[in-house]
């Protein structure tokens, strides 16, 4: 991006309706976390819970994110980060000399359609996973500590069992390097997809399991993992999920007469390629939420935490992924 020395510049962004109260809220200071070519990632002192996310348009979309109109290659996103004041509020992000301005609003929660199909999901899902190399963890010890208590958590999620589900749901928090370690991972696709499911009015009857284990996640992340990551599974637990997870969930919940494999496959292969093995335990966990809808038992039907909305000024240009070629600048959901 161009910059003029010791002058304000105004980029138009898109953003994510989970910032709407950060962005028009008061001025508040922020710290970056960690600086890619693609991505930027700032706390909030004030708001421990809540990072945000400043990604290219090449790139996979944080739920609380803000998409700028240019590719990593031009954004200069590490140099910027270097010794650079940040701050939000008044309707604007400000990073050193930048001024990244709303232009567009999305959601990242997606919306399935009607009748969406759980269980054909699921299986979809894991033959995928099967013949996909890419797909198969990279035996160490630390895999092999994830891979049991991810066994665990489907045991315990088959028997519906809430006390055992929130013990395997602990143990796998934090559980792995890096800003988003793999338990989390694996918990973040558990929660969002059966958030999304239950919105979309598939009735999973898991929801004390399923509560057991979004409460006991809930409870010790701020403590048990890193900044980053507590605030993607507290964004998960409302549906919001990363852009090529969104796009897989809604290729595999797709009716049979609007499938494309070959789309499919394709967000598989772009969750994949999402960190060292975040793609991979995103897609696991994604499975364990549609194999309990699938298999569905006799508990109460599963309830979601009511979605806090953006201002109201902001609803008519909210984006949903099927609205995404009106953004002008910017197409939070287009392929990697």
């Amino acid at each position: 991006m161009s910059v003029a020395p010791g002058a304000a510049t105004r980029v138009p962004v898109a953003v994510s309706v989970l910032l709407a109260d950060h962005v028009d809220g008061p001025d508040r200071t922020l710290e970056v976390l960690a600086a890619f070519p693609a991505a930027l990632y700032l706390a909030d002192p004030q708001d421990p819970s809540r990072t945000i996310a400043v990604v290219t348009r090449d790139a996979a979309v944080p739920p609380a994110a803000l998409v700028l109109p240019v590719e990593r290659d031009r954004a200069g996103l590490v140099g910027l980060a270097r010794d650079a004041s940040a701050g939000v509020g008044g309707g604007v992000v400000r990073i050193g000399p930048l001024r990244l301005v709303p232009s567009r609003w999305f959601d990242p929660r997606p919306r399935p359609p009607a009748g969406a199909d759980p269980s054909a999901a699921a299986r979809r899902l894991e033959g995928l996973l099967v013949t996909d190399a890419v797909a198969r963890r990279v035996a160490d010890a630390v895999a092999d500590a994830v891979d049991a208590r991810v066994g665990a958590l489907r045991d315990a999620l088959d028997r519906r069992d809430p006390v055992a589900a929130a013990g395997a749901g602990r143990e796998l928090v934090g559980i792995g390097p890096g800003l988003t370690p793999s338990g989390d991972d694996v918990l973040a696709g558990l929660l969002a997809t059966a958030a999304v499911l239950g919105r979309a009015g598939v009735d999973t009857r898991s929801g004390p399991v399923l509560g057991a284990v979004r409460s006991a996640v809930l409870d010790i992340a701020a403590d048990r993992t890193t900044l980053l990551s507590a605030s993607l599974l507290r964004d998960a637990v409302g549906g919001a999920m990363v852009s090529p997870a969104a796009r897989l969930l809604l290729a595999l919940l797709a009716p049979a007469d609007r499938r494309d494999p070959s789309g499919t496959r394709a967000a598989l292969a772009d969750l994949l390629a999402l960190g060292a093995s975040s793609g991979r335990d995103l897609a696991e966990g994604m499975l364990l939420a549609l194999r309990l809808a699938a298999g569905a038992g006799t508990d109460a039907a599963v309830t979601l935490e009511p979605a806090v909305p953006p201002p109201a000024a902001l609803r008519s240009s909210i984006l949903r992924p099927s609205d995404a070629p009106a953004l002008v600048a910017t197409d939070p959901w287009s392929p990697r």
